[in-house]
């Protein structure tokens, strides 16, 4: 990887990382006054989604939801699910991969856009 391409990927990474916290911290917002079984029924449908038992890391409130429930051991008997397999690490994660696929299309619209402007949208050092 070029220094550029390296200095892109750390950025997009970061992007990516951060959306997915913020995402999961919405998330919270939004379902903390949900019953336990409408979020075992969402647990549910990500399963059916993924065709196998999600980790908590693997879907947006996820950690919420383990938390709710004591840990993901507990939310998985919960939900009738099957234990799921071990966890990816991070950058191979659909969830991260779906994501920073959607950052690095955000950062090429914003660099063709300071190309076009001359300006550094976020001031972000690309070496």
């Amino acid at each position: 990887m070029s220094g550029k391409a390296t200095g892109c990927h750390k950025i997009i990474a970061g992007r990516t990382k951060e959306a997915l916290r913020a995402m999961d911290a919405q998330f919270a917002r939004d379902h903390a006054g949900d019953s336990d079984e409408r979020l075992l029924d969402y647990v549910r449908r990500e399963a059916e989604r993924f065709g196998s038992t999600p980790n908590a890391g693997d879907m947006i409130g996820g950690a919420f939801i383990s938390k709710r429930f004591g840990g993901w051991r507990n939310v998985v008997a919960a939900a009738g699910l099957p234990a799921p397999k071990r966890q990816k690490p991070i950058g191979s994660r659909r969830i991260f991969l779906d994501e920073y696929k959607r950052q690095a299309e955000r950062l090429d619209r914003e660099l063709s856009s300071r190309t076009e402007t001359g300006t550094n949208p976020g001031n972000e050092k690309i070496s």
